[in-house]
């Protein structure tokens, strides 16, 4: 089947590249083999939402290094494992500069 890209939808960067910040959006991870990584950088404005989903789990998993904690235990990486595995992040203002906070998770560990 093929599917329709629709406003606010990111393409999978692939392994070892960036994660795009200019939009709200969704972006749909297919993983290959073991070790693959993205990085995401600190948010664009406030409000700005990120969805990130594992859609296709092709046998690795994908870690995702945030530019700056995203959450009160200080966490810094995303990692999603099953095909599923989800979290939503949202853009805020703490100490004068835009961070990331995590709204949902399901099924990603975080570190």
């Amino acid at each position: 089947s093929t599917v329709v890209a629709a406003a606010g939808l990111i393409s999978d960067p692939g392994t070892g590249n960036a994660i795009p910040v200019t939009a709200t959006a969704t972006v749909a991870i297919t993983t290959g083999g073991s070790g693959q990584t993205n990085t995401l950088a600190i948010p664009t404005f406030i409000g700005q939402e990120l969805a990130i989903i594992m859609d296709v789990d092709g046998g690795g998993n994908r870690v995702i290094t945030v530019a700056s904690a995203f959450n009160i235990a200080n966490n810094t990486v995303i990692t999603l494992a099953d095909a599923g595995d989800f979290v939503k992040l949202q853009a805020a203002q703490i100490g004068g500069a835009l961070r990331w906070r995590l709204v949902v998770n399901d099924g990603a560990a975080l570190s």
